[in-house]
């Protein structure tokens, strides 16, 4: 008796045909083939017809050793379409590859253009990105670097880059803190600024798109980057790897100095009453005066390593002074061999007046050369012995004299009366608000703004130390709403431009100012507005040449 249907037994037959029946089917399947006539036909005819296709198969391989032509041909089609289907297929991954590999590169350009222009996140606090103003276009930096400045924009004192245009305006610090004071690194990929992050003012170092600040000193005593007496304010050495900072841990007169690494790892303290250091033109010594801290008046100039170690004194000034004076600036500088210190003593009183005098001395300590001296005001000098050439001041105008160690040779005066058509120029101090000059990085040119009463309005002047050569830089005078508050702050890195700041009458606070750069070659060309806020409180400077 069969125990399974016509349905089973056919599928069972498939199977069998096919090779896939089971030992326990093949005993089922017998069984109902036994009882069914029909199944057995089927099964019958299933067998003819494997049989025939084994000898159809074998006849011709008999005759053709290996597949027919046709199967052949058929493989042959089959590989062709094959090939060519990998083909494209490889061909649409390349392609799908170049342009995952174009959307990378736009957005990874998309994320470096935000950062480069958005202050970034350190180790010191969490800063978030500004936008740009909305009418100020993005534009290239140009040749002659950055110009950095402090302004009020956000409501606070923030540090902030434009190009030299005027566009392009970056907030750097972005803190609601106040950040100030910034001082470029010499080589321009750094900037030093003080800030009161943490209720006390400290130093931080940060890069030029306002990433990788670093905190220098942290702890409760306050911090500045002193400008301390004219040349000596280059508080960053030559290569950059560190600074000179001024410290007032007891809150009292009594500064002290200490050199830093730009990293912040490393502190080492100058002497108590250290004023006026300045790096040697390789960086590895620095030069100092120190104040007796009896009598103020006296002082000695020391020299160390940029360690701080071997120091050694190379004058005493007492052996400068009479008995009556008192010392009072400091202004040093080295030569360019780094084998002499030049520097400039002013003292009082002298004959009921004060004198000014340029001295050079060797770093080995030998004795003080006097290269000039006058009792009218010297600010700064051009070259080295034999060709040192310094200006004395006076209400006439400036008188220019060459030393050369022993004797000195009058050169030339020099007033703008022709221009301003008042002889009673306010030429007498350094301080007077109708003059501001200032001399090139390489000493080698000095520009001077005049104030003249006849028309109330600005001038200016490029003279040249080498022949003492006068061009007049602009053909109409600069009008300001304060004709006595301009400043000339900084040389272009390519020293063909200069910037200077003009602060507006009754503003307040005092230092709201704008920011101009004037072209010193364009043959008397006016000066250019680069802000118009009046937000801008000041310390603009140029980016040195990277």
């Amino acid at each position: 008796m069969s125990r399974i249907t016509h349905e089973q037994a056919q599928r069972y037959l498939n199977a069998a045909a096919d090779g896939m029946l089971r030992d326990d089917q093949r005993t089922l399947l017998d069984a109902h083939l036994r009882d069914c006539a029909s199944c057995r036909t089927e099964a019958e005819k299933l067998n003819a017809l494997e049989t025939r296709l084994k000898q159809t198969f074998q006849s011709r391989w008999d005759v053709q050793d290996g597949p027919s032509k046709n199967v052949m041909a058929n493989i042959s089609s089959k590989i062709r379409i094959n090939i060519m289907s990998h083909r494209i297929k490889l061909g649409w991954r390349f392609l799908a590859g170049i342009v995952l590999l174009l959307v990378l590169v736009i957005v990874f350009n998309a994320i470096f253009s935000y950062w480069r222009t958005s202050p970034a996140s350190n180790v010191m606090s969490t800063i978030s990105p500004t936008g740009l103003p909305t009418n100020t276009p993005v534009t290239s930096q140009p040749d002659n670097g950055l110009i950095g400045f402090v302004s009020r924009k956000s409501g606070n004192d923030e540090i902030y880059t434009m190009h030299s245009d005027g566009t392009n305006v970056t907030n750097l610090t972005n803190n609601p803190s106040n950040d100030g004071n910034p001082i470029w690194s010499p080589d321009g990929k750094r900037i030093a600024f003080e800030s009161n992050r943490d209720g006390h003012v400290h130093i931080f170092t940060m890069n030029t798109d306002g990433s990788g600040v670093v905190q220098l000193l942290n702890d409760n005593t306050d911090d500045q980057l002193g400008l301390y007496y004219g040349e000596s304010a280059n508080i960053w050495s030559p290569d950059g790897s560190k600074l000179i900072i001024t410290r007032n841990p007891s809150k009292t007169d009594n500064l002290m100095r200490y050199i830093v690494n730009a990293d912040g790892s490393v502190a080492t303290q100058l002497e108590d009453n250290a004023v006026s250091p300045v790096w040697s033109p390789d960086g590895k010594q620095i030069a100092y005066a120190v104040e007796n801290p009896q009598n103020t008046s006296r002082f000695q100039v020391y020299v160390a390593n940029a360690d701080g170690s071997n120091r050694h004194a190379i004058i005493n000034n007492p052996d400068l002074l009479n008995a009556q004076e008192n010392a009072g600036d400091v202004v040093m500088k080295w030569s360019t061999d780094g084998q002499y210190i030049y520097f400039m003593l002013t003292s009082s009183p002298y004959e009921d007046g004060m004198r000014w005098r340029i001295f050079q001395v060797n770093i080995n300590g030998k004795n003080a050369i006097q290269l000039a001296t006058s009792t009218s005001p010297i600010d700064g000098w051009s070259g080295e012995i034999p060709s040192l050439v310094y200006p004395t001041l006076s209400p006439q105008g400036w008188n220019w004299f060459r030393t050369d160690g022993k004797n000195k040779t009058y050169l030339k005066k020099w007033n703008p009366i022709g221009i301003c058509e008042d002889p009673t120029n306010y030429f007498d101090t350094f301080t007077s608000p109708d003059v501001s000059y200032l001399w090139s990085p390489d000493k080698t040119k000095l520009v001077v703004g005049v104030y003249c009463d006849k028309d109330k309005g600005w001038w200016f002047f490029l003279m040249y130390a080498e022949d003492l050569e006068v061009s007049q830089l602009t053909n109409a005078p600069l009008y300001t709403n304060d004709p006595r508050n301009l400043r000339i702050t900084s040389w272009s890195p390519n020293n063909k431009s200069i910037l200077f700041t003009i602060q507006k009458i009754n503003n307040i606070p005092v230092g709201d100012v704008d920011l101009y750069t004037l072209d010193l070659e364009g043959g008397k060309t006016q000066p250019v507005q680069l802000t118009s806020d009046d937000l801008n409180s000041g310390n603009p400077a140029w980016q040195p040449r990277p």
